[in-house]
């Protein structure tokens, strides 16, 4: 594994093009066997989930062979990763690899049932700071994912990040909305576990309560 001597590398997407060119495989934070009975409690096998930042993990594969999903887009903004993992595992009308800034998702709104992060996230804010504004990054992120979930959808985030510098990115929007436009069509569920890494599910829920939990 390639580790940058500056954490903001990270950030770069040249960092990740060169780190790709020869790294095989790497799975952050938590292999699949790991993960695999609490993601099983999100997912149905008849869900279509979209894997952002998906990199060279095999985690998308897993979760089809597994039975857990019916279809998984896989996107990563370094071609030179999709290329690989397109020669690695091909592609069928259940699995995809696409060259996509996660920033600005090619697909339409209401898409996916699911929309899985992996320590994506924290890419974008490898030193993060208590109290500091949302970063830019990670909310156009957040409004993306929200944008193409289904109503009833969920966004799962397997991430390092502690709750309160997650939560932040999903409170504004609804404030906002309900400003705007006097009326919010989703509200969203939190729900969050510690498996030595902090598991997040957030639930695109249609016309519920306009109250976000906030002591999850």
């Amino acid at each position: 594994m390639d580790i940058p001597n500056d954490v903001n590398e990270y950030k770069k997407q040249e960092y990740w093009d060169k780190r790709y060119t020869n790294e095989e495989s790497y799975e952050w934070l938590r292999k699949f066997d790991d993960i695999k009975d609490v993601l099983a409690e999100q997912l149905k096998p008849h869900h279509k989930l979209l894997h952002v930042g998906c990199g060279n993990s095999s985690l998308g594969v897993d979760l089809l062979q597994a039975g857990l999903v019916d279809t998984v887009v896989n996107v990563d903004y370094s071609s030179v990763v999709i290329e690989r993992m397109k020669k690695k595992f091909g592609e069928s009308k259940n699995l995809q690899w696409l060259q996509m800034d996660i920033r600005e998702l090619q697909f339409d709104s209401d898409t996916f049932d699911v929309v899985l992060d992996k320590a994506t996230m924290d890419a974008f804010v490898p030193k993060e700071i208590y109290g500091e504004a949302p970063n830019e990054n990670c909310q156009t992120m957040v409004n993306e994912v929200k944008r193409v979930l289904k109503g009833g959808g969920q966004f799962v985030q397997i991430t390092f990040g502690q709750p309160h510098m997650r939560k932040k990115y999903f409170q504004p929007l609804l404030e906002q909305g309900k400003a705007e436009t006097g009326d919010v069509k989703y509200t969203w569920k939190l729900e969050m576990k510690t498996l030595g890494v902090l598991f997040v599910v957030y639930s695109k829920l249609w016309n519920g309560s306009m109250q976000v939990d906030r002591d999850s």
